[in-house]
């Protein structure tokens, strides 16, 4: 990408070409979304289709916000992924964890994850009141962050 590119705001994602049988998933158990795992190569993601955000991309962000995920890059691997759940960016996919499927309709609570994914490796709560539930795994940590009593985010990061 040179200075026109970016002058121009080019995406350098633009001829990346959406896999016409992606379902969009989240596997917690193995460490992957949409089989793309944490520590992959940034060619792997060219199955999500063009990025939303150029910019974003450009500086190692691939954002789809109208599907309610985000996925982060350094050194040319996927560090982090994150789902959204609010009203403007909400993320309409699969999550799987110890082999059961989150139900994502209605409420997400604190119950609601425990059920499914069981206790968690750590809970903390902030000074405001929300909620972190956090997993570790192999290659990443995965928390589950509520706010006012309901899923927020879902973010996964490597571990080192």
């Amino acid at each position: 990408m040179g200075f026109l590119d970016k002058l121009l705001n080019r995406n350098p994602t633009a001829d990346w070409v959406a896999a016409r049988d992606l379902v969009l998933i989240l596997d917690i158990d193995q460490e992957s979304f949409c089989g793309i795992a944490i520590g992959d190569a940034v060619a792997r993601l060219q199955k999500l289709g063009p990025a939303e955000d150029a910019a974003a991309a450009r500086h190692g962000r691939y954002r789809y916000p109208s599907l309610g995920f985000e996925i982060t890059t350094e050194l040319g691997r996927v560090v982090e992924i994150e789902l959204v759940f609010d009203p403007v960016e909400c993320y309409g996919g699969h999550v799987k964890i110890n082999g059961n499927e989150l139900p994502l309709e209605g409420d997400i609570t604190e119950a609601v994850i425990v059920a499914a994914a069981g206790p968690p490796d750590e809970r903390t709560v902030s000074a405001g009141g929300d909620v972190t539930l956090q997993y570790r795994r192999t290659r990443a940590d995965w928390r589950f962050e509520l706010s006012q009593g309901a899923l927020d985010r879902i973010w996964g990061g490597r571990r080192d």
